[in-house]
């Protein structure tokens, strides 16, 4: 994922978890993801979070 694109999801999720009204271990338990990723996923500087390995793997259809 490109540096843009990253920044630009990263601004959605604050801007979906802030519309929601819930906390992010509250976010974590409804998405069954771990606090972890809820936390570091929106944080600007850090890398993507690695996907679960129970994560479906992406498409390579065309």
């Amino acid at each position: 994922m490109r540096d843009g694109e990253l920044s630009a999801l990263r601004v959605r999720l604050n801007n979906a978890l802030a519309a929601s009204g819930l906390a992010k271990s509250q976010l974590a338990v409804r998405a069954g993801r771990s606090r972890s990723i809820v936390y570091q996923a929106p944080r600007d500087g850090d890398p993507a979070p690695a996907p679960s390995p129970h994560s479906p793997k992406p498409s390579t259809s065309p």
